[in-house]
């Protein structure tokens, strides 16, 4: 079984997409949870994470499903009340400018929830998901999420859903394994690990 601060290191890692937070939440260091990531990916023999400049990604050895919400904080919603995906164009929109799905832009997402093309109100335009989730939790406006990278803890309490509206991406990361091959014994401690988180996972 891999070393549990490794698995830990993980989990905290892919659920709020950041090292950075996650070394936060663990009372670490940033590069104390890169290096427990790496431990664990040279453990496995896979890699987990896709690196980028100031954000991570979990790679296909990840296993989830792409589904895009929006979010808002709860003082957000009280003072803007939504009853409707067709309103959604009328608030203010925090953008995220950075090409890491089919479905980052809420043009584009609006387009796959149905709604015809309205101009929009963009409050902010920013660089990376962390800075997208800090803006939301902090009451300027609706981003988009994604529904596996919102912390249990943070649901209806540091953000709401405005409405009951998902988007399916049709992309999604998955468990990987050698056909023919049977799991060693610490990669099927991660499979049936990462399998019930994905489960736990789900905002319904």
């Amino acid at each position: 079984m891999p070393p549990l601060n490794t698995i830990a290191a993980f989990e905290a890692s892919a659920r709020l997409v950041s090292f950075t937070r996650a070394a936060e939440e663990l009372h670490l260091s940033q590069g104390a949870v890169s290096r427990q990531i790496q431990l664990l990916e040279a453990r496995l023999g896979v890699a987990l994470f896709e690196r980028h400049h100031r954000e991570i990604h979990l790679t296909k050895a990840g296993l989830f499903d792409e589904e895009i919400v929006p979010i808002c904080s709860p003082d957000y919603l009280a003072a803007h009340p939504i009853s409707s995906v067709e309103e959604i164009p009328e608030q203010a929109l925090i953008e995220l400018d950075a090409d890491i799905s089919i479905c980052t832009t809420w043009q584009h997402w609006l387009g796959l929830a149905g709604v015809s093309r309205a101009p929009l109100q963009t409050a902010l335009l920013l660089s990376n998901y962390d800075l997208v989730y800090r803006a939301v939790c902090s009451g300027k406006g609706l981003g988009l999420a994604w529904l596996y990278a919102i912390p249990p803890e943070a649901r209806d309490s540091l953000v709401v859903r405005p409405v009951d509206v998902r988007v399916r991406t049709g992309l999604g990361e998955y468990l990987v394994t050698a056909e023919g091959e049977d799991l060693s014994a610490p990669a099927q401690t991660v499979l049936e690990w990462l399998l019930e988180y994905a489960k736990s996972s789900a905002w319904l």
